[in-house]
């Protein structure tokens, strides 16, 4: 899915942050659910995605919908 919407390394995912990442996920035509962004910030800090923080995933979806960073 990341290679499909142009994201090829960690560093770019780095750069791009995991919402962002996301969107273009969404972008290039893949159906992506909530956990592939989970996984994306989990993987970004080091974490299994199922050990963010709850108020970590609020925290990423209030973005994903305000079309912050």
């Amino acid at each position: 899915m990341l290679a499909a919407a142009g994201i090829e390394t960690p560093e770019e995912l780095d750069r791009l942050g995991s919402v962002e990442a996301y969107r273009r996920v969404l972008g290039a035509g893949c159906p992506p659910t909530l956990n592939l962004l989970y996984a994306l910030d989990a993987t970004l800090l080091g974490l299994d995605w199922r050990d963010l923080p709850l108020d970590r995933k609020e925290q990423l979806r209030r973005e994903l919908t305000s079309g912050g960073r």
